[in-house]
């Protein structure tokens, strides 16, 4: 159940990135992101969204950071990260 709400969040987050989520919103996501991982028990994904967090916090919404979220969204969207067990 964990992995589809992980999923769901992962769509939504994505969808909204590509649109020009606000900085705000973004970190409202992540934080809701790294719960999720956190609760999936995946350190390496978990440790991941840790550390976009804090940059986000540190540098904004960067185009870089915005392209290394992307790229872990379609991750877990593929099943690569949540179903591999890390």
């Amino acid at each position: 159940m964990i992995e589809v709400s992980t999923v769901k969040l992962a769509e939504i987050l994505k969808r909204e990135l590509l649109k020009g989520l606000p900085p705000e919103e973004a970190k409202k996501k992540i934080a809701e992101l790294m719960h999720s991982t956190m609760l999936l028990d995946r350190s390496e994904l978990y440790h991941r969204t840790i550390d976009l967090k804090e940059r986000l916090e540190r540098e904004g919404l960067s185009p870089e950071l915005v392209k290394e979220l992307l790229a872990i969204l379609s991750k877990i969207l593929s099943g690569r990260i949540v179903s591999s067990g890390g």
